[in-house]
């Protein structure tokens, strides 16, 4: 018998042309990744970051010098605890969903961008493929807190 993954990644419709790739851990909602017109690709992203996570592999420590970096919401309530992953061009591409513990926040926010860091994105066919269910099923739909970070 196989063990479930500690990571699933689920897509929730956002508006009526985008959705949006959610990835849970052991049922809480953690990740998000708005539907952006940019490569590599959403479905990509979210399969590369469930797969590393889920995999035990150690992750490199994070450090500024990388294309992906994280930042803190600015002009948010200051109990927010969420954190954001900026992609090259500075443009919001992830967010890591506010919970309790800040601290661990920025820990996995660290992890994600240094697993985007290090992953060749130019080797396509070597990177993993996880099935995304189409949508997020309800009663879940309606749970996730939706931000501009205009």
């Amino acid at each position: 018998m196989t063990q479930s993954a500690e990571w699933t990644i689920v897509r929730r419709p956002m508006w009526e042309t985008e959705t949006m790739h959610v990835l849970w851990y052991q049922g809480e909602s953690r990740i998000a990744i708005s539907e952006e017109e940019k490569t590599p690709g959403n479905s990509l992203l979210a399969n590369v970051i469930v797969d590393r996570l889920n995999s035990g592999t150690e992750i490199d420590e994070y450090h500024e010098s990388g294309d992906w970096i994280i930042d803190r919401p600015v002009g948010t309530d200051p109990d927010d605890n969420g954190v954001l992953i900026l992609d090259i061009d500075g443009d919001v591409r992830i967010e890591i969903l506010d919970s309790e513990d800040e601290e661990e926040n920025v820990r996995l926010g660290m992890k994600v961008a240094m697993i985007l860091n290090t992953t060749d994105f130019s080797n396509l066919a070597s990177l993993p493929i996880v099935r995304i269910p189409p949508t997020l099923p309800s009663p879940f739909g309606q749970t996730l807190p939706v931000r501009n970070h205009g």
